[in-house]
This record gives C-alpha cells, structure tokens and sequence, in this order.
C-alpha cells in the first residue's frame, strides 16, 4: 500500500509540473531557415507562390509516396490552395491568404489529421543583385498544453525538412 502512495505521489508531481510549467511555455512556435539561390527575385518568387510547383520541392513527398495532394484556385494567386493526405504525413491544406510581389507569400496552414491546428508559412524574399535570399518561416500556434511542450521541439522537428526543401528549391531554381 506504501509503494501505490508513493506511485500515486510521483504521478501527481509530475502532472503538476506539466500543467503548471505549461503556463510558462510560449503560445507560438517559430521555425525559420534561408538560403541564396542565384535568380532573381522575380523568378523565386513566382516559382515558389504557385502550387502547382510544389511538388517539386516538398520536402515531405520522400516520406509518404502514397499521399495524395491537391491543388484549388487560381495557381500564383490569393485564395490558392494545396491540400494533402496521407498516411505518413496526416492530412491538411495551406491557402494563399496575401501576396506581395516579389518580397513576401503569407499562407495559412490548416492541420486536419494527426494534429488538428494551423500556423502561418511564410515565405521572404529578398533581392541581392543577381541572387535572391529565401527565407521559410513557421509561425505555429501552441494551444493547450501537449501543443505548448511540443512547440519547443518544433524547430528540431521540422527545420530539417525546411532546410531539404530550400536545397531542392535552389537546385531547381539555378537549373
């Protein structure tokens, strides 16, 4: 009976310190990687503001090759969209919500299916003469306690990924 108190007692802690630390944790999540790729600003960014593209760089198609994707909307354009599924990968969409010629792509990421949230994905566009720098950036939203533990991982998590996609990005892009 001692030891299930004991048990009890330990369980109980580290609940608290859960929840409790949880209400120290950041609401949002930031991940963020560039890269320097030799066009101009031009051509990165309509490249990378048209769905249909995609695909070409998603990092995450080398995970789940019997996901299925697709495309809604005008491709380059505000309300465009690019929805995936699955079985590796979840399910979800990111949308073109604002478009500002050739220094910014706002998008909304939606999470259906194994995590249900959204984040914003942005992409930076920067000229530097004859090359452009590309920046990726997550921008999550930690609600609850589970997404706030997991936000401090995110960068770990998904910043490899973004790092694989700028690389196929830039080596499409100066072909």
């Amino acid at each position: 009976m001692k030891v299930l108190k004991i048990i009890a007692s330990i369980v109980i802690i580290l609940a608290l310190i859960i929840v409790i630390g949880s209400l120290f944790l950041p609401e949002r999540s930031r991940v963020e990687r560039s890269i320097t790729i030799h066009v101009k600003d031009s051509i990165a960014y309509n490249y990378i503001k048209d769905f249909s593209k995609f695909d070409e760089w998603n990092p995450w198609n080398d995970l789940d090759t019997a996901g299925k994707t697709y495309l809604e909307g005008r491709m380059g354009e505000v309300g465009s969209l690019y929805g995936w599924k699955g079985d590796e990968v979840g399910s979800g969409n990111m949308k073109t919500i604002t478009l500002e010629p050739y220094q910014k792509i706002h998008q909304k990421l939606t999470f259906v299916e194994s995590w249900a949230g959204e984040a914003d994905n942005d992409f930076m566009i920067s000229s530097m003469g004859d090359s452009t720098k590309v920046t990726w950036i997550y921008n999550g939203i930690n609600n609850g306690i589970i997404d706030k533990w997991m936000g401090l991982t995110m960068d770990s998590f998904i910043g490899k990924d973004y790092e694989k996609g700028l690389a196929k990005l830039k080596t499409n892009l100066e072909q």
